[in-house]
């Protein structure tokens, strides 16, 4: 089996994102070079989307090049600062911290984006899927500590 650990570089630091493939026992190919992609999710059928530039993309893993997600009509997925993928329903989760925030989604089979919910500007800092209990959570973390919790893990049900 082969695996594609993302390491990102440490925030403000010139070197680009590095990506390696390897298998339990060895690394495959030696670090290659993935410019603005800080995040990626695998898909159902194989494919994988990276968050590159701020921009949910898709991953050709033959030329490591990142093709973004065709745009959505009337939606500002400006900003956007998370991605990861429900497997259940097969599309593409973001997060936007453009105006209030935003949580989309891209239906893979269709090719749309909807809007699942606003976030109140309240964007989480990372965000994952968790099909077991199918569900996604979002780290949120209060920047200034005035809150009682600083650092809060919520839950999103499949509408946002």
């Amino acid at each position: 089996a082969t695996f594609l650990p993302l390491l990102t570089q440490p925030f403000g630091s010139p070197d680009p994102t590095t990506v390696a493939f390897a298998s339990l026992t060895q690394v495959l190919q030696p670090l290659a070079p993935l410019p603005g992609v800080t995040q990626y999710a695998f898909g159902n059928n194989g494919s994988i989307y990276t968050l590159r530039n701020g921009t949910p993309s898709v991953l050709d893993i033959a030329t490591l090049t990142s093709t973004p997600l065709p745009a959505g009509v009337g939606l500002p997925l400006s900003f956007t600062n998370t991605l990861t993928y429900d497997t259940v329903r097969d599309r593409v989760l973001c997060t936007s911290f453009s105006g209030p925030g935003a949580l989309y989604a891209y239906d893979v089979l269709l090719g749309t984006w909807s809007t699942l919910s606003s976030l109140n500007n309240e964007e989480p800092r990372a965000f994952a899927y968790l099909p077991a209990v199918d569900a996604s959570f979002g780290l949120h973390l209060d920047p200034f500590g005035f809150g009682p919790n600083p650092i809060e893990l919520r839950r999103y049900d499949a509408t946002g």
